[in-house]
């Protein structure tokens, strides 16, 4: 997959993307779409989207819930250490993440850690998630 697929198909809905890397500004990195009804679109990204990267699918493992109130959108996943990353995450170590969320206003999201650009895949802006 290159990146101009990868433009035309996240679902129109799509609300949240939850990014994680073994090490920060690096690629390979797994980047998940998800839609408010439960569904998700998980890639493998062997380089990043925007150095002309290819993605192919990654098989997440993810057990994923989501409710709607008309309010407010919960997310909540699970994701198996061992799938997360190429090659897996172990306690005792650091990964690298981000979690994006789009706002109503096009082209505007918000961040868990922010980037101060719009680019979700800008690496080198992830947060370290230590695990023990």
């Amino acid at each position: 997959m290159t990146a101009s697929h990868y433009l035309v198909i996240l679902p129109i809905d799509s609300a949240g993307e939850p990014f994680f890397a073994a090490e920060r500004g690096k690629a390979p990195y797994n980047q998940m779409g998800l839609a408010s009804k439960e569904e998700h679109l998980d890639y493998g990204w062997k380089t990043n989207l925007f150095d002309g990267g290819t993605a192919g699918k990654w098989d997440s493992g993810v057990i994923l819930k989501s409710e709607t109130d008309g309010k407010a959108w919960k997310v909540s996943l699970a994701l198996p250490l061992d799938k997360i990353l190429p090659g897996g995450a172990k306690p005792g170590r650091k990964l690298y993440a981000n979690f994006y969320r789009s706002t109503p206003a096009p082209g505007e999201y918000m961040a868990w850690s922010p980037d101060f650009d719009k680019n979700c895949h800008l690496l080198s802006r992830m947060g370290a998630l230590s695990l023990e």
